[in-house]
Parts: structure tokens; sequence; C-alpha cells
């Protein structure tokens, strides 16, 4: 059970990464929405809409590959199963993939939303996409008055 819960972890924070990095790539359009007025939880909200649907279709892809090859895996090896190991997909097992899939989904949802609530981060940041500005920052900004010298 420690392996296969190992496993699962590995499979989650793969996911959460993957949800991060998409996040980031859609900086610009959050800066814009923030920009117009959208408030921290409505992109809390779009962030853990995309990781519910993510999360719940990882939960329904691994409850449907267990129902098909459970039959298989049990006809390779169930003769020497003791009678206590019998294995079977119940309502139990059901109710512990979808609290394990809303379990991941709070989990790592939280980090991309989190991520981007860090305080320092500016809208004209988020809109450029974190690159440098034609001008070099600040500095290449600065106006010196006519006649000055340089």
């Amino acid at each position: 059970m420690g392996t296969i819960g190992l496993l699962l972890s590995i499979a989650c924070a793969n996911v959460a990464n993957l949800v991060r990095v998409r996040t980031e790539s859609r900086r610009p359009e959050l800066a814009i929405r923030t920009a117009l007025g959208a408030g921290w939880t409505a992109i809390a909200r779009v962030v853990f809409a995309e990781s519910a649907v993510l999360g719940l279709a990882g939960g329904a892809a691994g409850l449907a590959i267990a129902y098909v090859t459970l039959p298989l895996l049990l006809s390779i090896g169930g003769s020497d199963l003791p009678d206590v190991m019998l294995v079977s997909i119940d309502p139990t097992v059901v109710l512990v993939t979808v609290g394990t899939s809303a379990l991941a989904i709070l989990t790592f949802a939280l980090i991309p939303v989190l991520h981007f609530r860090l305080p320092g981060r500016r809208i004209a940041d988020a809109q450029r996409g974190g690159a440098r500005s034609v001008t070099g920052g600040p500095a290449g900004n600065r106006r010196d008055p006519p006649g000055a010298a340089p």
C-alpha cells in the first residue's frame, strides 16, 4: 500500500506541475481578467474548475481501467489469493477513488492559485508574460529634460 501511495503522490505531483505550468502560460489572460475587475476568487474558480475536470476525469478513467482489467488480473493469479484477499470493485472503492480525486484536486489546484496571488506580481509584468521590455527597464523609460547633458 505504501508503494501505491507513493506512486499516486508522484502522479499527482506531475499533474500539479502541469497545472501550474498551464496557469503560468495563462498569466496574461488572468492579468487581463484582474485588470477588468475579476477578484482573486474568480481567478481561483477558473483554476479550480480546470483542476476539477482533470481530477475527476482521471479518477473516472482509473476506475474504468480497474473495472475492465480486474477480471483479467484475477484470472491470472486469483487462485493463489487467500479468501480474505478477495478483490472487487464495490461502493467503498468508488468512494475512496472520489475522495482521493477530490483531495488531489484541492491540494494541487491550490499551488497555482497561490502562486498567482503572490505579492509582487504586477499586472503589467503578467501582461508582458514576464519578458523584459524593449526599453530595458525603468531606466530606459526615463526622459532627460531638454538641453541636459547625457
